[in-house]
């Protein structure tokens, strides 16, 4: 039974790993749909210029 509390120590531990890199992930998200409503903003006046090339409703979710 000494095996117990070894394998509930490493589980713990990779929780708090895995608890670590999901925090991490969220916060890449959020920064990369940051950026993407930026550059989406910056991407305006082109799609002005080449109105061929225009996809309508790729900047409504950045302001919903």
């Amino acid at each position: 039974m000494g095996e117990l509390p070894t394998v509930n120590y490493q589980l713990s531990t990779l929780n708090y790993q895995l608890s670590t890199i999901n925090s991490q992930l969220s916060t890449l998200n959020s920064q990369l749909s940051t950026l993407n409503c930026q550059l989406s903003t910056v991407n305006l006046p082109i799609r002005f210029a080449f109105p061929k090339n225009t996809d309508r409703h790729s900047n409504e979710r950045c302001f919903r």
